[in-house]
């Protein structure tokens, strides 16, 4: 049995009314959402449209913290658009993989230029996916280099990579063989993430990554030959990665995440005076 199709058009209908909404964190739980009925149902065709909207809300969701409202405006505005889209296309269960990629790319190299700022709109005028292919190719050669760090529970080898390659083709553009390695990179990562965060000791930690996660590395740079010849092939790898990240999910739920704390400072004198008169009144009232 399939993905049923109705199912879809309802999932898809409540990440579309979330971004509608500006409600990115929802937008992205109704992208999983889609992904796990794929895992479900074994219906690799309709993970792709929730891989797309979940690579969008991560991508909007800065935006909210801005104080100006004119790029959230602008990349919604675009967005939008191309969701609308994207319903089109795969609403009747029948489309192309390649199309739904050629269409998305299209929408990245749009849609990137409202999530600059200020300065660097004025600064990256002219894309350059070229320059973005020769980085891609430097940083893969880079973790293949250094894969076997990550057998270090807090090694952040492949976020890192990720990081640049986010930062390269926001401010120069990219290509699609391009955006498909970037796409498995960050699929690779979600599944790492788990085997860190759910490895019980480093003995259990370095066993899981050797059988779970180093052997997708060489298939990545492999399939970076091909990958301009055959989407499906680099397609096919993208739905082991996101099949294999909703497993874990089913197994072990949502990854714990760390509060982040903030570089320590000094309060003013005024400040600290007031706070340590409120948590005595706190204490005080805790008491009575």
């Amino acid at each position: 049995m399939s993905y049923d199709l109705e199912a879809y058009k309802q999932d898809f209908k409540a990440a579309q009314l979330a971004l509608e909404a500006e409600d990115f964190e929802l937008m992205n739980i109704f992208a999983n959402r889609m992904m796990a009925n794929a895992s479900i149902f074994k219906d690799s065709k309709f993970a792709l449209p929730g891989f797309f909207l979940k690579d969008i809300a991560l991508a909007l969701l800065p935006l909210k913290e801005r104080r100006s409202p004119t790029p959230l405006v602008t990349a919604k505005n675009v967005t939008e658009s191309y969701v609308k889209e994207l319903f089109e296309n795969t609403k009747e269960g029948k489309f192309s993989l390649k199309h739904l990629w050629e269409s998305y790319l299209d929408f990245y190299n749009r849609v990137r230029v409202t999530l600059l700022n200020e300065q660097e709109k004025e600064s990256y005028i002219k894309e350059m996916p070229n320059f973005t292919h020769i980085a891609y190719q430097r940083l893969l050669e880079f973790l293949d280099a250094n894969k076997e760090l990550l057998h270090h529970k807090r090694c952040r080898l492949l976020a890192g990579i990720i990081n640049e390659m986010d930062r390269i083709s926001r401010a120069h553009g990219i290509e699609l063989a391009d955006l498909l390695i970037r796409s498995l990179i960050v699929s690779l990562n979600r599944c790492y993430e788990y085997v860190s965060t759910t490895s019980d000791s480093q003995e259990e930690f370095t066993k899981r990554v050797k059988e779970e996660i180093l052997h997708y590395i060489p298939r990545i740079l492999q399939v970076t030959e091909i990958i301009e010849k055959s989407v499906e092939e680099a397609n096919s790898l993208l739905w082991e990665l996101i099949d294999q990240w909703r497993e874990y999910f089913m197994k072990y739920m949502e990854i714990p995440r760390p509060i982040l704390v903030k570089e320590r400072e000094e309060l003013p004198e005024e400040v600290r005076k007031r706070l340590i008169e409120g948590v005595a009144k706190a204490l005080e009232k805790e008491v009575k």
